[in-house]
């Protein structure tokens, strides 16, 4: 089976942008309270769209 290396790039576009945007609302928050596993499981199961690629 062949991946799809676009829509493969893209995922890990759209987890790099919910990463950094995670990191800047910590950072601008000052005090975080946050479970690393449900941040890992949510960059997990970030679903992308392939007609806006």
């Amino acid at each position: 089976m062949v991946k799809n290396t676009n829509a493969t790039s893209k995922d890990e576009e759209t987890k790099l942008h919910t990463l950094r945007n995670r990191l800047v609302q910590g950072e601008q928050s000052e005090i975080v309270d946050y479970s690393y596993e449900s941040l890992i499981e949510e960059l997990d199961n970030v679903k992308i769209n392939i007609g806006d690629v």
